[in-house]
């Protein structure tokens, strides 16, 4: 018994093996893969920008801030608003600048002002698709998508052969080109007529050709419907369980073969930590730390009316979250996390697949020698966007106040 339980120390120390002849060295197995550490940082204030229901993008170190409803409750304008991301020199100002909508074609048109649309990069492009126009209707897109060159600095309009009525509030991720969109809701114009869409569809962004992917019901999403890619699949959170929030996932690579929805089960244990499980306004975003592991950041947000119904959108909540957790996925085949997640397994030792776990907020050295925020604090109905594989920024929102921000935070996780 002696030796084993030294082979055991041993082997949960380190582990040394060869995958398709790359030797694979001092890897720790006994160190969890969870929790990770978030640390915030402020990077800007701004009333000109203070909005909720809007998108940001990311392109070559600039994030675009586009859309949304301002503080007064009316829609922000069709511009952009360009923010250079800071340097590591943190007394450097940012580099801003507003952006008119001007079409890449003289005489064609420019996206009109919105809110609860969705922004998608492909390259150097920024793809949006759909919103609410200021009386609470699908904006009067139909199913046409805009495309704006952040090189030109110029709109273009792409028709598509989708719904007459766009969705808003839902989720949307590019895989080559397709655009894939999930959830949301739609009204058409001059109607109470408020149609939720639990479907997932994709549009192909250079014929226009719409696809409708498997129509089956999940549980039900928050608002907006998060949706985030990895793996070559799609995932969102659902709200509908008692202990956690349940993990749904399409894998794209069968989408020629039967794919559908399926979910990756929420432990039964109501021990087991997990995310409060039914919110909107939250993020989900994509997260890796590297060598092969996965995750889905889930962020922040306002609890969820108890009869789940929707009266209004952005729906009113005096409840709020300023909680941040990762949602571990399955390890890439090879990889240096399999082979960690199967020596874990060999041990009877827990791989942390398919479990939340809180982040742990770290703070900067230097936050402790001034004054200043160091937390987003409780929000919802923000933007968010991924810088690289563990950063993220973040811009505005609603806070429990009932109040608009107008500030902007980069979220680095390790």
């Amino acid at each position: 018994m002696a030796e084993i339980a030294a082979g055991a120390v041993v082997a949960e120390q380190v582990v040394s093996t060869t995958i398709e002849g790359g030797a694979v060295a001092g890897y720790a197995i006994a160190k969890q893969t969870m929790p990770l550490k978030v640390t915030f940082t402020r990077i800007a204030v701004s009333d000109l920008i203070r909005r909720h229901s809007h998108t940001v993008s990311v392109v070559n170190g600039k994030a675009y801030i586009f859309g949304g409803i301002t503080d007064d409750g009316s829609l922000a304008g069709n511009e952009f608003h360009q923010l250079a991301l800071p340097p590591k020199d943190k007394n450097e100002q940012i580099d801003y600048h507003c952006i008119p909508a001007l079409p890449a074609t003289e005489g064609c048109p420019v996206p009109a002002s919105r809110a609860g649309h969705s922004a998608a990069v492909a390259g150097k492009d920024i793809l949006i698709y759909g919103g609410r126009d200021k009386s609470g209707d699908s904006v009067e897109d139909g199913s046409a998508l805009w495309s704006f060159n952040t090189d030109a600095l110029k709109w273009t309009k792409i028709a598509t052969q989708g719904p007459r009525d766009c969705q808003f509030y839902h989720g949307s991720v590019i895989r080559g080109n397709s655009l894939l969109l999930y959830g949301g809701f739609s009204r058409p114009a001059g109607t109470h007529d408020l149609r939720a869409l639990p479907s997932l569809s994709s549009v192909d962004i250079t014929t226009g050709v719409w696809e409708a992917h498997e129509d089956q019901t999940l549980s039900q999403t928050g608002t907006p419907a998060g949706l985030a890619f990895a793996q070559d699949k799609v995932f969102t959170v659902g709200i509908d369980t008692k202990f956690q929030a349940p993990v749904h996932f399409y894998n794209l690579r069968d989408a020629t073969s039967g794919a559908r929805w399926d979910t990756i089960p929420a432990p039964s244990n109501p021990l087991v930590p997990g995310p409060d499980t039914s919110r909107d306004g939250a993020g989900v975003l994509p997260i890796s730390t590297g060598y092969g592991r996965n995750f889905l950041l889930y962020l922040f947000g306002q609890k969820r009316s108890e009869d789940g119904q929707t009266a209004e959108l952005p729906p009113k909540s005096k409840d709020f979250f300023s909680d941040a957790w990762t949602f571990q996925l399955p390890s890439e085949n090879v990889s240096l996390a399999v082979v960690k997640d199967t020596a874990r397994d060999k041990l009877g030792m827990d791989s942390g697949e398919g479990s939340w776990a809180e982040a742990e907020v770290k703070l900067h050295s230097e936050e402790f020698s001034h004054e200043g925020k160091v937390h987003p604090g409780p929000r919802s109905f923000f933007a968010a966007s991924n810088v690289d594989d563990k950063t993220v920024i973040l811009w505005g929102g609603i806070n429990p106040k009932q109040e608009v921000e107008g500030d902007g935070w980069i979220i680095k996780l390790e």
